[in-house]
């Protein structure tokens, strides 16, 4: 009895434990979305969402941005201009096979006109549409608004 016990309880743990992990991860097609984050940002305002792309597939294109949560949803490039940062809308997103990382130093999806206050610990919703793939749903931590990294960074999935 009491080993049946125990293995029921390593068996919740472990499924709690995969359960935490799809928190992190979402798929479509050939392609795994990991470690989605936004900068905390008030309500009317804009923020920035973060995520890291690995297509183990063929190239792919991101065509679409979508939020119920903002007014607008964009692809940006972050640029650094007389020691400001700023962003320009860059379009498309070509992913080909391998790594295509949206982060603090490169690419990131905007959400402007923000419908409610991202508070530090809450979490957002967006998706993005594939020409290939097709469209995911995906959830992201809201972290400080100041936050360079998720704090799983560099943690595989």
């Amino acid at each position: 009895m009491r080993s049946a016990i125990l293995a029921a309880a390593i068996l919740l743990m472990a499924t709690s434990a995969g359960a935490e992990d799809d928190d992190h991860v979402a798929t479509v097609g050939d392609i795994r979305l990991v470690h989605a984050w936004a900068r905390a940002a008030d309500a009317g305002m804009s923020t920035l969402v973060f995520v890291d792309i690995d297509n183990d597939g063929p190239a792919d294109r991101l065509t679409a941005v979508r939020s119920d949560e903002a007014s607008g949803a964009r692809l940006v490039g972050i640029t650094l201009v007389d020691g400001e940062a700023g962003v320009r809308e860059v379009g498309n997103l070509d992913v080909g096979p391998g790594e295509t990382p949206l982060d603090p130093g490169g690419l990131a999806i905007e959400l402007t006109g923000l419908t409610r206050t991202l508070a530090e610990g809450d979490e957002t919703e967006f998706e993005l549409t594939f020409e290939k793939a097709g469209t995911v749903h995906l959830h992201a931590d809201v972290l400080a608004a100041e936050a360079t990294s998720h704090p799983h960074a560099g943690h595989r999935h």
